[in-house]
C-alpha cells in the first residue's frame, strides 16, 4: 500500500510538471496571452485517469479555455507519452478542471477579516 502511494505521488509529480512545461511552449505564441497554473494532478488507483486541476489568470474566459483544452485532451496524452514513455508503461487518460480552491480561501479570508458578510450568520429559513 506504502509503494503503490509513492508510485502514485512520483507520477502525479512527472505529471504536473510535464503537462505544464507543454502549456509553456505551446501558448507562448496564443493569442490570449494567459498564465495557466497547474496546481494538482490527481491519479486513479490504476493509473487510468488523471484528473488535471487548472487555475487561470485572467480569468475571465476560463470555462470556453477549459473545453477547448479539454477537447485537445488526446493531443496533450500524445505528447505526454512521448516525453515520458519510459516512466509508464501506458499513459492514463487526462481530463482537466478549474480549480476554483484559491477563490473559495479568498471568500474565507475576506470573511474572517470582515470586508463581506459573514455565511455562518447569514439567517436562512429551512422549508
Amino acid at each position: 500500500m506504502f509503494l503503490s502511494s509513492l508510485k502514485k505521488k512520483r507520477a502525479a509529480i512527472l505529471i504536473k510538471k510535464e503537462i505544464s512545461s507543454i502549456f509553456n511552449r505551446k501558448l507562448i505564441y496564443s493569442p490570449h496571452r494567459i498564465f495557466i497554473i497547474i496546481t494538482q494532478v490527481i491519479l486513479n488507483s490504476d493509473f487510468s485517469l488523471a484528473k488535471i486541476f487548472i487555475s487561470f489568470f485572467p480569468k475571465k474566459n476560463q470555462y470556453s479555455l477549459i473545453k477547448k483544452i479539454n477537447k485537445k485532451s488526446k493531443f496533450y496524452k500524445k505528447i505526454l507519452f512521448q516525453n515520458l514513455r519510459f516512466n509508464f508503461k501506458k499513459m492514463p487518460n487526462i481530463s482537466f478542471y478549474i480549480d476554483d480552491s484559491l477563490e473559495y480561501i479568498d471568500k474565507i479570508n475576506k470573511a474572517l477579516i470582515g470586508k463581506e458578510e459573514n455565511p455562518l450568520k447569514r439567517k436562512q429559513i429551512i422549508k
